[in-house]
């Protein structure tokens, strides 16, 4: 992904300093970026942001980008990791103990057909009816052709299945956020925090306008798929011309 990012020290200094432009930058494990500015300063950042939002975003830029094949493994990713959030979402309202929650979350992390199970077996009990996010035999097909036996898909194969996942996802999304935000975001401020333990430099916060975000709930019940890919080839053509 490329993004524009301020430098914290020259954010210090006089206004022309300000608004200083990165080119590409990385995302570790931890979910942190690293850059230096164009002064030499080293500047540590993390996205307020849950790794499933990430993820979707990552795969829309592969496809902005021609990388096919690998939007699919984002995509299926971030797709995967909202099962798990839900999970934990779904916990915490009910009150369990982060001890709890976490061991949970700790037997299923590696075998996504028992997170699968477990999202659907605690969606229907919470709501009584199966769960729409559930991509049908169609996508699960193909996802599997290509996550599995190595099959090439083209760009329009791609954005079917970015469709899919971006609605799979927003629907639920805006109904847990209107309903529980504040644990929502008590829970992020938990997941920021255990990103930056035993940083070794100060650590800043970068909130950047993404399609599937807590921040933007009102934009996300409105705005279809169409928009939200018009707007990534928008953004990173003007990131590639500046």
């Amino acid at each position: 992904m490329k993004i524009r990012a301020t430098c914290q020290e020259c954010s210090f200094g006089p206004l022309s300093d300000n608004n200083l432009k990165i080119g590409i930058v990385t995302i570790d494990q931890k979910g942190l970026y690293h850059f230096k500015c164009d002064k030499g300063h080293n500047n540590l950042f993390q996205m307020q942001a849950f790794p499933f939002e990430l993820l979707f975003e990552s795969g829309l830029c592969a496809i902005k980008e021609g990388f096919y094949m690998e939007s699919i493994l984002s995509l299926t990713a971030s797709l995967e990791n909202f099962y798990e959030f839900f999970i934990n979402i779904s916990l915490r309202i009910n009150l369990l103990p982060n001890e709890v929650v976490n061991s949970v979350l700790k037997s299923m992390a590696l075998q996504s057909e028992r997170r699968l199970g477990a999202f659907i077996c605690l969606y229907s009990f919470i709501y009584k009816r199966y769960p729409s996010c559930i991509l049908d035999r169609k996508n699960v097909e193909f996802r599997n052709k290509v996550v599995h036996k190595g099959y090439l898909p083209n760009e329009s194969e791609a954005l079917d299945y970015a469709k899919e996942v971006y609605n799979a996802i927003r629907y639920e999304y805006c109904n847990l956020l209107k309903n529980y935000n504040d644990i929502i975001f008590k829970y992020l401020i938990e997941c920021m925090a255990a990103r930056i333990k035993g940083a070794d430099s100060p650590v800043g916060t970068i909130s950047f306008p993404l399609l599937i975000s807590h921040l933007h709930v009102d934009e996300m019940q409105t705005r279809d798929f169409n928009e939200c890919y018009d707007r990534v080839k928008e953004y990173y053509n003007y990131i590639a011309t500046d």
